[in-house]
C-alpha cells in the first residue's frame, strides 16, 4: 500500500509545484515605474515600461499604421501579455468591447474599454492630449480594476512633448528583427463587470507635457 500512496503523494506535490511555477510565469512582476526604463518614440511621446518587460519602438510603415511603444515580459507562457501606447492623429475608432467607463486622466476626460475572452483581458484607455489621441492598453490573464492597480502608475508615466509631429513617426521598427505590429485584441465574450468608477482611485492622474 505504501508504494501506490507514495506515488500519488509525489504526483500531487509535483502538480502543486507546477501550478505555482506557472502562476509566477503567467503573472510576472512589474515593479514600480523607474525613469531608467523610460522609452521614447521619435513622434514625441514616451512612457516607462514595467520591470522585466523590454520595450520596442514601432514607426509607421508596412503593417504598422500608427506610432507604437510596446512592452512584453521577458519570460512567459501561454497567450501574449503586453503593455502598449499608440498615438493617433485623430480620435481612434472605438475598439471592440463589452463594457466601458469614464475616468479622469491628468484632469482630462478619458474612457477605459474592457475586452475579454478565453481568460485574457484587454483594458484600453483613450485620451486626447494636445490635439492628438493616445490609446494606452494592457493585455493580461487577470482582470484588475485599472485605476486601483499597479498598472495605473505606468499609464500615468506618459510624457508628451509639445509640438510632437507625426512626420517623425514614419520609418521602421527600432528592432529590425521584430517587424510584427503589436497584437490588437479581436476577442469576443460575455461582458465582465468593472468596478464603480466613482472611487478615490479615479482621481486625475498626472499627465506631463514637455517642451522640446
Amino acid at each position: 500500500m505504501d508504494g501506490p500512496w507514495l506515488k500519488i503523494g509525489g504526483f500531487l506535490l509535483l502538480t502543486l509545484v507546477c501550478v505555482w511555477v506557472m502562476s509566477v510565469v503567467l503573472s510576472p512582476t512589474i515593479g514600480k515605474p523607474g525613469e531608467e526604463r523610460r522609452l521614447r518614440h521619435p513622434a514625441g511621446f514616451s512612457v516607462v515600461g514595467p520591470e522585466g518587460w523590454p520595450g520596442t519602438v514601432y514607426k509607421v510603415g508596412g503593417p504598422v499604421i500608427a506610432p507604437v511603444l510596446r512592452f512584453a515580459p521577458e519570460r512567459t507562457v501561454g497567450p501574449v501579455q503586453e503593455f502598449t501606447i499608440t498615438r493617433w492623429g485623430d480620435k481612434p475608432q472605438v475598439p471592440e468591447h463589452e463594457s466601458q467607463r469614464p475616468v479622469k486622466f491628468g484632469g482630462i476626460d478619458a474612457t477605459i474599454y474592457l475586452h475579454q475572452n478565453r481568460g485574457m483581458f484587454a483594458q484600453m484607455l483613450d485620451v486626447e492630449i494636445d490635439g492628438a489621441w493616445y490609446r494606452l492598453s494592457v493585455l493580461l490573464p487577470t482582470l484588475e480594476d485599472l485605476p486601483k492597480s499597479p498598472w495605473w502608475a505606468f499609464f500615468n508615466s506618459i510624457r508628451v512633448e509639445r509640438g510632437a509631429s507625426d512626420a517623425a513617426a514614419v520609418g521602421v521598427a527600432a528592432n529590425p528583427s521584430d517587424q510584427t505590429p503589436p497584437a490588437q485584441p479581436t476577442l469576443t465574450a460575455e461582458p465582465a463587470p468593472i468596478a464603480d468608477p466613482a472611487t478615490p482611485a479615479d482621481q486625475p492622474a498626472h499627465v506631463t507635457r514637455e517642451s522640446r
